[in-house]
């Protein structure tokens, strides 16, 4: 079976860190969206 696995994901925008040790597992045949604070994925 086909997955998206991510691990220990972390993103900063200059001094702002946004994502710091995400884990992720997506199933296959699932979805998923990751929203931010105006609506914007």
């Amino acid at each position: 079976m086909a997955h998206i696995q991510l691990k220990n994901i972390s993103k900063t925008f200059g001094n702002h860190t946004a994502l710091t040790g995400l884990d992720l597992d997506i199933a296959d045949g699932k979805s998923f969206v990751l929203l931010g604070e105006t609506g914007a994925g």
